[in-house]
């Protein structure tokens, strides 16, 4: 009598491993990003002098290559990334090759290095909150009455940087087209340009100079978003080939967004465990 292999595994009362799903590049990205800022986040919030620490490391890190800078060494997370490598091609999943290694830690550190900024100086409000693409939170900038702040009346000051403005010509268009009260839903036309601008970019450096301004635009009215799916649209972007798929993301996930004004951006979800992140719409 011949045992087939389902009556074997019966007989010793074991099951088969169930196949393990493969992970895409950005999926990896998204989940070592949102593993690196949730805790960060946390400590920071609870005012844990050694997160304090390492966002002020990582704000000044915005901009410049991954591994450029000997003290951001250990702190932006991408050890993390580099296990999750490690683990998917001992799995016989994914494994890239040295160009994408490379287009993964770039994006990882370019989101992680942001969300440092877009928290900076805020200990009551998460900055971070998953599930909000990238996309919706500029909307809802876009459609936020002016002065005020995202689920509040509270006025809002005009965003601090260091840097000086580049582009003097639309700060003073929005003199005038922001002081206007505008209509339910209506769109600031100096937000949605600033997007236009993200997604017109062609190579990293402007992109990461016109992300930063919108950043600071959201960090001055409290309007958080899911860094770890910007990270996962990162990778995507930074290979030529995808980079088209990920402006239409944006583009729908600017259309689309049908939140309420004034959502909460302090309220979490519960946070999920590394197998579970989601990766954003295709």
């Amino acid at each position: 009598m011949t045992t087939t292999p389902e009556a074997s595994t019966a007989k010793s009362g074991s099951l088969p491993a169930p196949p393990q799903q493969q992970r895409r590049p950005g999926e990896r990205v998204c989940e070592a990003v949102r593993s690196r800022i949730t805790p960060l986040q946390s400590q920071y919030l609870a005012d844990v002098p050694s997160a304090v620490a390492a966002l002020a490391q990582l704000r000044r890190g915005v901009g410049r290559p991954a591994y450029d800078s000997p003290v951001e060494w250990g702190i932006v997370g991408l050890e993390s990334l580099a296990r999750m490598r490690q683990h998917d091609g001992e799995e016989g999943h994914f494994v890239g090759g040295p160009r994408h290694v490379a287009r993964e830690d770039e994006a990882m550190h370019l989101a992680v290095t942001l969300y440092a900024l877009h928290q900076q100086s805020e200990r009551k409000k998460r900055m971070y909150v998953q599930g909000i693409p990238f996309g919706a939170a500029v909307r809802t900038l876009a459609t936020l009455p002016p002065g005020v702040k995202a689920g509040s009346a509270e006025p809002v000051p005009e965003p601090r940087d260091e840097q000086p403005k580049s582009e003097p010509t639309e700060a003073n268009t929005a003199e005038t087209s922001e002081t206007a009260p505008r209509r339910e839903q209506e769109i600031s036309e100096t937000v949605r340009k600033r997007f236009l601008r993200v997604g017109t970019a062609t190579a990293l450096e402007p992109l990461t100079v016109r992300l930063r301004e919108i950043v600071l635009l959201l960090r001055a009215r409290d309007i958080p978003f899911d860094h770890g799916l910007l990270a996962d649209q990162l990778t995507s972007w930074l290979d030529p080939s995808q980079r088209d798929l990920v402006r239409r993301q944006w583009g729908r996930e600017f259309t689309h967004h049908t939140g309420r004004r004034g959502s909460r951006p302090d309220t979490v979800p519960a946070p999920r465990d590394a197998g579970g992140a989601t990766a954003a719409p295709a």
